[in-house]
């Protein structure tokens, strides 16, 4: 689809792929922030379930010590805590996503704003124009879509990192 892009107009499939370029580039900007956010609320989300699971089996002894408001405001705290690292990481892919949404619709503007000036010049015809938009759209779709993958990836990979950090731990002994 590439080549046939190049035959309908060189110039215009180089303003066709800067956006993308742009694209891979931005995801690499975030590529370490999502890292971090990412493990940060992996590590919030786990003190949280930990928390839990403790006041559940020790309900006993909560009550016996009469420390439920104690066990409540510590719950509360992760719980907060837990939202906001959440909340962190939505906003930065919110961001990214509006950052590449905003290249992406530059870059259709260019195309079909370059490609009207050579409809103008008599270089190309709306036909023409009109298919390479068309081709277009099946030669970079796919790598938007890849790019737009980066989060998920993101987060399979510090997933996976967790659960060798855990398997890494010693047994608990009973």
């Amino acid at each position: 689809t590439g080549l046939v892009l190049f035959t309908f107009s060189s110039s215009l499939i180089g303003i066709s792929i800067t956006p993308v370029i742009l694209s891979g580039i931005l995801v690499l900007c975030f590529t370490n922030v999502f890292k971090k956010l990412i493990y940060s609320r992996s590590v919030k989300e786990a003190e949280k379930y930990s928390h839990f699971v403790e006041s559940i089996n020790g309900i006993a002894t909560i009550k016996a010590l009469s420390t439920e408001k104690d066990s409540y405001d510590k719950a509360e705290i992760k719980i907060l805590a837990s939202i906001d690292r959440n909340f962190k990481l939505s906003n930065c892919s919110t961001f990214q996503g509006t950052l590449q949404a905003l290249l992406s619709q530059t870059g259709n503007l260019a195309v079909y704003w370059y490609g009207s000036y050579l409809i103008m010049q008599g270089k190309l015809s709306l036909g023409e124009l009109i298919a390479f938009v068309t081709l277009l759209g099946y030669f970079l779709n796919p790598l938007g879509r890849l790019i737009t993958l980066q989060p998920q990836l993101q987060e399979l990979s510090v997933a996976s990192k967790r659960i060798g950090e855990i398997l890494d731990l010693p047994c608990e002994q009973e």
